[in-house]
């Protein structure tokens, strides 16, 4: 949905526009099912917008949106973020109040680590989650973890910026966090779509956990 009808929108910035026709190949499709869509970092609310206006459609559709509204270090110094930080929430405010479902919309402010753990106790379970908080590769790596536990089989996780390398240090860059979780959790997901953004389906784990011939061997000696 580019174009005209997102022109009521204002935001300062076009990150969110390169997404358009991605989320249409493997999002779009859900238009017509009733979606609970946890987001990970609304910033302005260019992604929350999408979602509200096109995966809340139908009855019993929310989209959970989870940020600090204080941005992060690298907003400090981006030239091409000029709304000064102070007046990033209520930025976000006026933009999602004008989606025609603004009211199925969830705002838990403050950080992840906070917020995740209580979402996941109270067992909610979403079918999209949208992971674009912090830009550090630990951060991004525990959104990944927790948020997973509450993804119904086979729903859809995306990360954004993985090719986003404005640290220093690699290590500290999304895409090792990204990778690390790719990597412990493959028996359980297919990958869609690898580039600037991932985007994966989670997959009923059909392979059981057994260990190895040595190590079962190993385990039974030393419980002789």
């Amino acid at each position: 949905m580019a174009g005209s009808d997102r022109e009521k929108y204002k935001f300062s910035n076009d990150w969110f526009d390169y997404n358009y026709e991605r989320w249409e190949r493997y999002l779009g499709g859900l238009r017509d099912r009733t979606n609970n869509v946890l987001e990970i970092g609304s910033f302005e609310g260019a992604s929350t917008t999408w979602l509200l206006d096109e995966l809340t459609k139908k009855e019993g559709s929310k989209v959970t949106a989870v940020d600090t509204f204080e941005g992060s270090v690298e907003h400090v110094s981006d030239e091409y973020y000029t709304t000064p930080l102070q007046l990033l929430e209520e930025r976000f405010t006026s933009n999602v109040e004008q989606s025609a479902n603004f009211k199925k919309l969830r705002v838990l402010k403050g950080f992840s680590n906070n917020v995740l753990p209580k979402l996941l106790a109270e067992q909610e379970m979403f079918n999209v989650i949208y992971v674009d908080a912090s830009h550090t590769a630990y951060d991004v790596l525990c959104d990944a973890v927790m948020s997973w536990q509450m993804l119904s089989s086979e729903g859809v996780m995306i990360f954004d910026d993985y090719e986003w390398h404005e640290y220093e240090d690699d290590s500290d860059n999304p895409k090792l966090g990204v990778d690390s979780f790719l990597r412990c959790y493959a028996a359980e997901l297919t990958v869609l779509c690898k580039d600037y953004q991932v985007i994966i389906k989670k997959k009923e784990r059909t392979a059981p956990f057994r260990p190895t011939l040595r190590q079962a061997k190993q385990r039974s000696q030393g419980a002789e």
